[in-house]
C-alpha cells in the first residue's frame, strides 16, 4: 500500500469513528488533546501525522492503532487479532519447509 493510500484509509477511519460517537471535528479533536486543524489536517488526509498522534486517538477510543490502519473498519465493529491453532501453526511450519525445498 503506498503512503498515500494509508493516509487515506486513516483519514476515512478517523472520520466514521469521529462519526460513530456523533462528535464535531472540534470535539473530537479536544477529547483526543489534540488542536482541531491538526485533527483536520489527518481526518483529510493532508498529512500523515506521527505515530504518537495516532495512538493518542486510539487509545482514547479503547483501540490500537493498528485497528486504524484496516481498510473497510468499523467503528462498532473493530478489527480484532484472531490466534492461530496448534493446527494452523504446524501446517505454517510446513510450508516454511516446503518454500526452503524449492528455494534449494
Amino acid at each position: 500500500m503506498w503512503m498515500s493510500d494509508l493516509k487515506h484509509v486513516i483519514g476515512k477511519n478517523l472520520k466514521l469513528l469521529r462519526e460513530h460517537y456523533d462528535r464535531s471535528k472540534t470535539a473530537f479533536a479536544k477529547d483526543c488533546g489534540m488542536a482541531q486543524p491538526v485533527y483536520s489536517r489527518l481526518e483529510n488526509a493532508e498529512v500523515m501525522q506521527h505515530i504518537e498522534s495516532l495512538e493518542k486517538i486510539a487509545h482514547r477510543h479503547g483501540l490500537e492503532v493498528w485497528q486504524l490502519l484496516i481498510d473497510g473498519f468499523d467503528p462498532s465493529n473493530p478489527p480484532v487479532l484472531q490466534p492461530i491453532t496448534p493446527a494452523q501453526r504446524e501446517f505454517y511450519e510446513k510450508m516454511k519447509e516446503l518454500s526452503k525445498l524449492i528455494k534449494q
